[in-house]
């Protein structure tokens, strides 16, 4: 009778054994495959343009284009000199070219940190265009 109750034993062990086994290989090779397929991308070819590159991407800017007279002006102008800011009541003052350029390195310096203008922040591009100009020396162009 002892030897019936141990071979009875081993075989409840080998049987409990066998679906811990296949669910830890069916939960490795799950989380595998979905380990693959999420690193799979699809790239439409019809939203590509004639270069093979994503029209919707922005170019890089060029320094070398940016001047206070058309990039920088406008920015300030519709951003920051307003009645309410560096327009009339707030100091410093950026109503004309040569405030504009007094204050160019702390334009840089707050925008760079999102602290100007408060509410909303300038875009990435408006605030890499402003460092570009004061980088170059904030010429009066």
């Amino acid at each position: 009778m002892l030897k019936t109750f141990v071979v009875n034993r081993e075989s409840k062990l080998k049987s409990t054994k066998l679906p811990t086994m296949l669910i830890k290989k069916s939960l490795f090779l799950l989380l595998a495959a979905g380990l693959v397929f999420s690193a799979c991308t699809w790239d439409n070819e019809e939203d590509l343009d004639a270069m093979g590159q994503d029209p919707d991407e922005e170019e890089p800017i060029n320094c070398a284009d940016i001047t206070l007279s058309g990039d920088i002006t406008q920015i300030i102008q519709n951003n920051c000199a307003i009645p309410a800011c560096h327009g009339g009541s707030r100091s410093p003052l950026m109503t004309t070219p040569e405030l504009i350029i007094a204050a160019a390195e702390r334009i840089k310096v707050r925008t760079q940190a999102g602290t100007m203008p408060p509410n909303n922040p300038l875009p990435a591009d408006r605030v890499e265009t402003i460092a570009c100009w004061v980088d170059a020396g904030a010429p009066n162009n």
